[in-house]
Protein backbone atom coordinates (compact mmCIF):
# COMPACT_ATOMS: atom_id res chain seq x y z
CA UNK A 1 0.00 0.00 0.00
CA UNK A 2 1.38 3.34 -1.03
CA UNK A 3 1.39 6.28 1.38
CA UNK A 4 -0.52 9.37 0.29
CA UNK A 5 -0.36 12.75 1.97
CA UNK A 6 -3.51 13.86 3.71
CA UNK A 7 -5.57 16.11 1.46
CA UNK A 8 -6.89 19.32 2.89
CA UNK A 9 -10.59 19.99 2.89
CA UNK A 10 -12.16 23.24 1.75
CA UNK A 11 -12.82 24.21 5.35
CA UNK A 12 -9.19 23.91 6.35
CA UNK A 13 -8.06 25.84 3.27
CA UNK A 14 -10.54 28.59 4.04
CA UNK A 15 -9.31 28.71 7.63
CA UNK A 16 -5.72 29.08 6.37
CA UNK A 17 -6.70 31.92 4.05
CA UNK A 18 -8.55 33.77 6.79
CA UNK A 19 -5.74 33.30 9.28
CA UNK A 20 -3.15 34.56 6.77
CA UNK A 21 -5.35 37.58 6.06
CA UNK A 22 -5.67 38.34 9.76
CA UNK A 23 -1.94 37.94 10.37
CA UNK A 24 -1.12 40.17 7.39
CA UNK A 25 -3.56 42.83 8.50
CA UNK A 26 -2.24 42.78 12.07
CA UNK A 27 1.37 43.06 10.88
CA UNK A 28 0.51 46.04 8.68
CA UNK A 29 -1.49 47.67 11.47
CA UNK A 30 1.42 47.13 13.85
CA UNK A 31 3.81 48.78 11.40
CA UNK A 32 1.41 51.68 11.08
CA UNK A 33 0.94 52.14 14.83
CA UNK A 34 4.49 51.51 16.00
CA UNK A 35 6.33 52.91 12.98
CA UNK A 36 4.69 56.31 13.11
CA UNK A 37 5.05 58.80 15.94
CA UNK A 38 1.41 59.67 16.47
CA UNK A 39 2.12 62.73 18.64
CA UNK A 40 4.40 64.22 15.97
CA UNK A 41 1.80 63.41 13.34
CA UNK A 42 -0.91 65.17 15.34
CA UNK A 43 1.31 68.24 15.87
CA UNK A 44 2.15 68.37 12.17
CA UNK A 45 -1.51 68.15 11.23
CA UNK A 46 -2.45 70.89 13.71
CA UNK A 47 0.24 73.24 12.39
CA UNK A 48 -0.50 72.46 8.74
CA UNK A 49 2.99 71.12 8.08
CA UNK A 50 3.71 67.90 6.21
CA UNK A 51 4.51 64.95 8.50
CA UNK A 52 8.05 63.55 8.40
CA UNK A 53 7.23 60.00 7.41
CA UNK A 54 4.21 60.58 5.23
CA UNK A 55 5.53 58.00 2.74
CA UNK A 56 5.41 55.26 5.42
CA UNK A 57 1.84 56.11 6.36
CA UNK A 58 0.70 56.14 2.74
CA UNK A 59 2.57 52.94 1.84
CA UNK A 60 1.13 50.97 4.75
CA UNK A 61 -2.38 52.26 4.13
CA UNK A 62 -2.17 51.35 0.44
CA UNK A 63 -0.95 47.86 1.36
CA UNK A 64 -3.84 47.50 3.83
CA UNK A 65 -6.28 48.57 1.12
CA UNK A 66 -4.82 46.02 -1.31
CA UNK A 67 -5.12 43.32 1.34
CA UNK A 68 -8.76 44.17 2.00
CA UNK A 69 -9.62 44.27 -1.72
CA UNK A 70 -7.88 40.92 -2.25
CA UNK A 71 -9.84 39.47 0.66
CA UNK A 72 -13.16 40.63 -0.76
CA UNK A 73 -12.43 39.32 -4.26
CA UNK A 74 -11.20 36.01 -2.86
CA UNK A 75 -14.39 35.63 -0.84
CA UNK A 76 -16.48 36.36 -3.93
CA UNK A 77 -14.56 33.75 -5.95
CA UNK A 78 -14.98 31.18 -3.19
CA UNK A 79 -18.70 31.88 -3.03
CA UNK A 80 -19.03 31.38 -6.80
CA UNK A 81 -17.20 28.06 -6.59
CA UNK A 82 -19.49 26.73 -3.88
CA UNK A 83 -22.62 27.73 -5.83
CA UNK A 84 -21.67 25.55 -8.80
Amino acid sequence: MRWRPKQRTRGSLEFCRVSYLLIGFLVLAGVLVFGVDLQALEKAMASGARPENLWLILAVEVLMLILVIWSITDAARAAKRTQK
